[in-house]
């Protein structure tokens, strides 16, 4: 049996109605959005990848420099009444046009940045 292809899925948008850019904001060392980034690359738990879907350009460029996969997102993706289901589903069907099927997907919220990569490799061990 093939080992399940896991994906792990950032979705950072540019706007915030109370926090002008937050993913882009500082939280100590790094931005926001980049603690995802790095936790979820350095779990090594996501064999189909990790990837940021973004309205943003600089969020865009700071997933590539941190070798995750970036996403460009449609505008109607990314204004304020949009769940994190929709940005999701599109990534989703994009990744798996261009890349194959996917087993498991991970949403990973930049705005949760105190996850471990220990918790995403324990979470991808319960996927096999």
């Amino acid at each position: 049996m093939a080992e399940p292809r896991i994906a792990c899925v950032i979705p950072a948008r540019a706007g915030s109605k109370r926090i002008k850019n937050k993913n882009m904001k500082f939280l100590g060392d790094r931005q926001l959005v980049r603690w995802s980034i790095d936790a979820a690359v350095e779990s090594g738990a996501f064999n189909a990848g990790v990837w940021v879907t973004s309205d943003a350009e600089d969020i865009l460029w700071l997933a590539m420099a941190f070798r995750a996969t970036p996403i460009h997102r449609p505008p109607a993706l990314a204004e304020d009444h949009v769940s994190a289901h929709a940005p999701v589903t599109h990534a989703v069907e994009l990744i798996e046009r261009e890349r194959g099927a996917l087993d498991f997907v991970c949403l990973q919220q930049p705005t949760s940045p105190f996850v471990r990569p220990e918790s995403f490799a324990a979470m991808a061990r319960l996927m096999v």
